[in-house]
């Protein structure tokens, strides 16, 4: 079997999607730092949407488009990347899967992701990053 070359280009952009899930990004002050009960509380407090309890997590802000720009009024979407789920109410999924968010629309108390569907609820402490374009 012959090895196919692969270009640069394309090695440069598989290490920079590495170093995005593997490595740490800037510690960032949020994150729940009491107990899963009491997140559990607040989050019923905050939402009537499915909760996910998450850790290990990355705050990701995604650079977007001109166009997108001007639709949104930010040069970025925030989304959560976890590396252990917790419990998830919706039981979409298992303890120790990982997970990654749609937007943010809401963050409550710095601890509490709202997406339009569900109400991730970040575990103690994470990281930020602003993520690689792949294009």
């Amino acid at each position: 079997m012959t090895d196919i070359p692969i270009p640069e280009a394309i090695k440069d952009k598989a290490l920079e999607l590495a170093d995005m899930l593997n490595e740490p990004g800037a510690s960032c002050d949020f994150g729940w730092f009491d107990s899963e009960a009491k997140a559990l509380e607040q989050a019923r407090r905050l939402s009537n949407k499915p909760y996910c309890l998450v850790k290990d997590w990355m705050w990701w802000d995604v650079p977007v488009s001109k166009n997108l720009q001007e639709q949104l009024g930010s040069e970025s979407l925030s989304i959560v990347y976890a590396h252990h789920v917790i419990h998830d109410e919706g039981r979409r999924f298992s303890v120790g899967d990982f997970v990654r968010t749609s937007p943010l629309v809401t963050l409550h108390d710095a601890a509490f992701f709202e997406t339009s569907s569900t109400l991730y609820i970040l575990m103690g402490a994470g990281s930020k990053k602003m993520l690689v374009t792949l294009t």
